[in-house]
């Protein structure tokens, strides 16, 4: 027993070890990693999909300051809640006046990290449309066969909105990729595209559908058909969500010191909760997928 407790002991300790320069390793790594959103678009809720994952983490800025109200006084009043004594200055990053403090006491700068949480379908809703229409009259007295070569150009479109007062600069724009495959039309599209936080934009893609051979159209003397194109036009609405907060501390300064220390390091989140701010701004957008399904080359008498 007296020499397996200082072994357990020991493993232990490197056991922390290790899992701390794990995560110091990770770190980088996921403050590299982008925003992603990936879409399959059905016209049936329970076969559509859309999955989010990734997160966008970059030194705080003037813009995210702005965007969590952290002003001057503002962290000034903080800090005097906090440490129960008012500093002359507040600082979240390097460099100071005083020089590189993070650096050099090995300190977390704060920095704004905005991650997508999760993306549902809100519904898909779809109706009946004819795309084209050709009309075929034989005016002859003898049987004549037509040949209707009906097509069309459609276009599949994935546009978004913002529901949110809040802006982000990010290291990297937001991913997009929509597959259209399995709707009802033959071969599989897709659109893939990045655009910035909270921009407000509309992408499409033109495909041709119908029939490239052609249908054969008998008719006898006097007859009348029509040949069209019908299909259905479908819309999935989609919702994201999105979650940025504040990590790090805040480097308050006291030229006259304050209980023996010019410089106190208070945790950013510690300092928002004194003054009532919030410490998580959530976000919404909205995606709506358009596109076509079931389309047939339909020929009847009239």
């Amino acid at each position: 027993t007296a020499v397996v407790l200082p072994l357990l002991i020991w493993f232990q300790k490197s056991y922390r070890k290790v899992k701390m320069n794990y995560l110091l390793l990770l770190l980088p790594i996921m403050t590299q990693a982008h925003i992603s959103i990936r879409i399959k678009a059905s016209d049936d809720a329970e076969n559509g999909k859309v999955e989010c994952d990734g997160s966008d983490e970059n030194i705080i800025t003037d813009q995210d300051r702005n965007t969590f109200r952290i002003s001057d006084e503002i962290l000034k009043a903080a800090a005097t809640k906090h440490f129960g004594s008012r500093p002359n200055s507040v600082y979240l990053k390097d460099p100071t006046p005083m020089g590189e403090v993070y650096k050099n006491n090995n300190w977390n700068q704060v920095t704004r990290r905005l991650s997508a949480l999760w993306g549902t379908i809100q519904g898909v809703s779809s109706q009946p449309v004819i795309m084209n229409k050709q009309v075929f009259t034989n005016n002859s007295t003898n049987e004549v066969k037509y040949m209707a070569q009906i097509s069309q150009i459609i276009e599949d479109t994935v546009s978004q909105t913002w529901s949110t007062s809040h802006e982000f600069s990010l290291g990297q724009e937001i991913s997009y990729s929509c597959e259209f495959a399995g709707v009802g039309v033959s071969g599989s599209t897709s659109i893939s595209y990045t655009a910035s936080f909270g921009q407000e934009t509309t992408q499409s893609k033109a495909i041709t559908v119908g029939s490239s051979t052609g249908i054969e159209v008998p008719l006898k003397p006097g007859e009348v058909a029509e040949a069209y194109l019908s299909a259905d036009r479908g819309t999935m609405h989609i919702e994201v969500q999105y979650l940025a907060m504040l990590r790090g501390g805040a480097v308050c300064r006291y030229e006259n010191q304050h209980k023996g220390h010019n410089n106190w390091k208070a945790d950013i989140n510690n300092l928002l909760k004194a003054v009532d701010l919030p410490r998580q701004l959530f976000s919404k957008q909205h995606i709506e997928v358009g596109f076509y399904s079931h389309v047939n080359a339909v020929v009847k008498s009239v």
